[in-house]
Order: C-alpha cells, then structure tokens, then sequence
C-alpha cells in the first residue's frame, strides 16, 4: 500500500463514526458523475432526464426527513431534569473543590 492510503486511512480511523460514511459516499459521487456525463449522449437520455428532477425532490425529501430526525434526537437528549437538592449541594462543592485545586496549582510557590 503506498504512503497516501496509508496515511488516508490511518487519519480517517481517528475520525470517528462518520470515516466509513465518507469512504461510501466518495466513490458513490465519483461513478454518479461519470454517469452523468455519458447520459447526454446515451440512448437512454429520453427517458433518465425527465426522471432526474423526481429523483432529486425524493431525495431531497428524505434528507429533510433523516435531519429533522437527528434534530428531535438531539433535542431529547438535551432535556435535563432538575437536581435534587442533595444532588445540587454536592455538584456545587465539588466544582468549587476542583476550582480551588486550579487556583493553588497557578499561584508559584514562594
């Protein structure tokens, strides 16, 4: 395997979830362009055109629908009850523990 893909997969592994995405979708766009570009001169032009603006409002529809999907789960998960009062007393105290830990280690000794 030569230095590029070695790279390009060693930098996509670290990326997360969303490399294997990118692997499908790179090659999926360049033979849709391919086929784009041999569809004026095919035999077939009369009858891919005219399904070409129905194939992009379908997928435009479902896009709409995988987004606003994600957003609703987004938006569950933001939803945060509130603390009891022992679980608050016990947060606080312990930001105010790690703020204090912060300050004494910035002041130089002397």
């Amino acid at each position: 395997m030569s230095p590029f893909w070695a790279g390009l997969f060693e930098n996509l592994r670290g990326r997360g979830r969303d490399a294997p995405l990118f692997m499908l979708v790179l090659p999926a766009l360049i033979v849709a362009l391919l086929v784009a570009a041999e569809i004026p001169e095919s035999v077939y032009r009369n009858t891919i055109l005219p399904a070409l603006p129905w194939v992009g409002l379908v997928g435009m529809v479902w896009g709409t629908r995988v987004f606003l999907r994600a957003r609703a789960r987004s938006r569950e998960r933001l939803g945060r009850s509130t603390l009891s009062d022992d679980e608050r007393c016990k947060a606080r105290a312990k930001l105010v523990r790690r703020q204090a830990q912060q300050n004494n280690s910035l002041v130089p000794p002397g």
